[in-house]
């Protein structure tokens, strides 16, 4: 591992630990400007990003000046006598301890560009005032800029709503921050803005449209960030992308761009991008660009790569060392250059990819990319992938080395195909696969496509793919998901923990600096064998099962109400010997019933079970519960898990649920349940 590899991963293990309470004045070459916060196993999955304890202490301000853009006369921007537009607000000068404030459920037009910095101990604030329940807004109004901030520094921009849809399709950026040939500039909070409706160009690059976006210019004197926080934001429907910075004196030579300054490399220090909200973005979600030891956590992304013009991903760096990307849920990703959730981009060493949630992403789940430069040492590890198309880790053209991939839960459901591994080329690759759980359920497929001989496998589960290398240590056995399919959300991902009699539990490899806990926030041991995928908790028995003999190892249908059904010896069955086979004559049909008694009015439940066909749709439903039924079905040939959840009647206390198969052929359905919870 050469040494700036070291050093990336050291600053990203302690990045991970860390979240800022206060702006740093000073901040060194070698330190990130953060003040300690409980370890990650100390936050639960789905909770607050620690909330309130996250807020950075803001300085008590000197004096307010004041804008409301509805006044009908122009004041001295005081609060009794207001300025009334964004030109007088923009002419002053501000000190450390001012503040800026605009007039909430008011909207002031053009760009608010407004002069000075404040200090490490009063920062210059630019916020709202007001009782109306309506936010004070700024609209760009077609400018380049709906706010710009050039060369100040100490800055706190707050609660404001921020668009420029006018004259579409020019470059727009919602804030834009530009530092220029002035050495380190720091200490930036943007927190609770609304940054909505940037309608730009869909340029990719540095002149690309975004809704927020930090710039460094210049090349005369070495410039940088120094303390970035920006949190808590709500970004919509942007042409280009969600939230960016980059620099001119990034120059790292593992990017072997000739347009950066030369070395040595200046890049931005303590960034930190949390808590925000993301949706439709045009281009590329959350990017950091030219920014070493990073921290992107507790973000939601859901839809991006919308206009496709290039290739865009969700949340990735590009010649960044150390970057941490973890409790982040992104989706909705369009198309498929690239399309995918996250991606470990040119010019990085030591990223960390753990914690986070990628679902219903057209392009995939992880991209591996270098062209012409160098790409290494990554981590990706407690990640859970659910129902993303089309390829689940994608290669560019170049090298990658020092890859390790471990202990990720992969789950591929009905009507979605994905190559788990795809290499369109035979560029040599570092890739090590351990420990992670691949699963493919109903129709669609899942197979390898591996040319390079870079990747090697070993302790994976590989359920239901085609074209498998060889896995020492592995299995293909189903891990008893207590749950898959329907998380939802990075907080509904619980039915990815291990159910009991799961075969994968205590079979993986130990893996050192593991992180030390899984996906839910389960320690993990660094020499004891972990469990193969995300979750590393000993198997749960999980809710009780309400259906007596799901599993039809009796050898009969006792309590069924059946037609064209038999508990039939298996030696395919799901589980066991026996599962339910239908059988259903030219014009006929086939089922199974069963009435659940004792069950609890008004509560929900949920109705699960594997079903096998020759072809012809076979349903699991529910009825007679105080609703309407409730049912899934499947076409697959291959064992696939169907789910019916429902919620009983004020007066109900039982239901009845059943596997139908309505039209000639051959059906099996085993592993039933009724389970309380929905």
């Amino acid at each position: 591992m050469s040494a700036r590899a070291a050093a990336a991963i050291l600053g990203a293990l302690t990045v991970a630990l860390a979240t800022p309470l206060v702006l740093a004045s000073q901040a060194s070459a070698a330190t990130v400007p953060t003040t300690p916060h409980p370890p990650a196993a100390a936050l639960p999955v789905g909770s607050s990003h620690a909330g309130a304890a996250l807020r950075p202490v803001i300085a008590p301000t000197r004096r307010s000046y004041y804008v409301d853009c509805a006044a009908t006369t122009d004041g001295n921007g005081t609060l009794s006598r207001p300025w009334n537009s964004l030109i007088d607000a923009n002419a002053h000068t501000y000190h450390a301890g001012e503040a800026l404030r605009l007039m909430r459920g008011t909207t002031c037009t053009g760009t608010l560009s407004p002069k000075g910095s404040g200090s490490a101990a009063a920062p210059f604030t630019i916020s709202d005032y007001g009782t109306s329940s309506a936010r004070a807004v700024v609209d760009g109004d077609g400018a380049p800029n709906a706010v710009y901030l050039y060369n100040e520094q100490f800055i706190q921009l707050t609660n404001l709503e921020i668009t420029d849809q006018a004259a579409p399709g020019t470059n727009r950026r919602g804030v834009e921050v530009v530092a220029q040939d002035i050495g380190a500039a720091r200490n930036y909070l943007l927190s609770h803005l609304y940054v909505h409706d940037i309608r730009g160009d869909t340029t990719k690059g540095s002149d690309g449209s975004a809704g927020i976006d930090f710039e460094v210019h210049g090349t005369t004197t070495p410039t940088w960030f120094d303390g970035v926080v920006i949190q808590d934001d709500t970004v919509d429907d942007v042409d280009r992308s969600g939230i960016t910075e980059w620099s001119t004196w990034g120059n790292d030579a593992a990017v072997n761009d000739p347009t950066d300054m030369p070395e040595p490399r200046h890049p931005t220090r303590g960034l930190v991008i949390q808590g925000n909200t993301l949706h439709r973005i045009g281009g590329d979600g959350i990017v950091v660009i030219d920014a070493d030891n990073s921290l992107v956590q507790y973000n939601t992304l859901a839809g991006f790569h919308l206009e496709p013009t290039g290739y865009d991903a969700g949340i990735w760096p590009w010649d960044a060392d150390g970057t941490v990307f973890q409790y982040n849920d992104v989706s909705g990703g369009a198309g498929t250059n690239d399309g995918m959730a996250f991606d470990v981009d040119q010019g990085t060493a030591g990223t960390v990819y753990q914690y986070n949630y990628s679902h219903d992403n057209d392009g995939g789940f992880m991209l591996f990319c270098n062209a012409d430069g160098s790409t290494s040492d990554a981590v990706v590890r407690y990640n859970i992938s659910q129902d993303d198309s089309y390829r689940g880790f994608e290669n560019c053209s170049g090298a990658v080395s020092g890859m390790r991939v471990y202990n990720n839960t992969l789950y591929i459901g009905p009507g979605v195909t994905q190559t788990v591994v795809n290499e369109n080329n035979t560029t040599p690759r570092e890739v090590s696969f351990s420990n992670n759980i691949v699963v493919k359920s109903g129709s669609g497929s899942a197979s390898f496509n591996l040319r390079s001989g870079g990747y090697t496998f070993h302790h994976n589960d590989f359920v239901n793919l085609g074209g498998l290398p060889s896995d020492p240590g592995g299995t293909t056995a189903d891990p008893a998901f207590c749950d898959p399919g329907d998380a939802g959300g990075i907080r509904g991902a619980t039915g990815y923990r291990l159910c009991a009699g799961s075969p994968v539990a205590g079979i993986g490899a130990a893996v050192r600096g593991n992180g030390g806990r899984d996906y839910f926030g389960v320690a993990v041991s660094p020499t004891a064998a972990p469990n193969i995928g995300a979750s590393a908790a000993a198997p749960s028995a999980g809710a009780p099962n309400l259906l007596p003999d799901g599993g039809l190892e009796a050898g009969n249908l006792n309590g069924w109400s059946t037609r064209g059904a038999t508990a039939a010896q298996d030696p395919a069955a799901h589980s066991g010997a026996y599962d339910l086979s239908l059988n259903a004559p030219s014009g006929g049909a086939a089922t199974a019933e069963y009435t659940v008694t004792g069950l609890q009015p008004n509560t929900a439940y949920r109705y699960t079970g594997w079903v096998r066909t020759t072809g012809a749709p076979t349903w699991l439903g529910v009825k007679n519960h105080g609703g309407a039924q409730v049912s899934a079905s499947t076409t697959a040939t291959g064992w696939t898990r169907l789910s019916a959840p429902f919620t009983t009647g004020a007066g109900d206390t039982s239901a009845t649920v059943f596997c139908y198969l309505p039209s000639a052929g051959r059906s099996s359905c085993d592993d039933l349940s009724v389970t309380a919870g929905g």
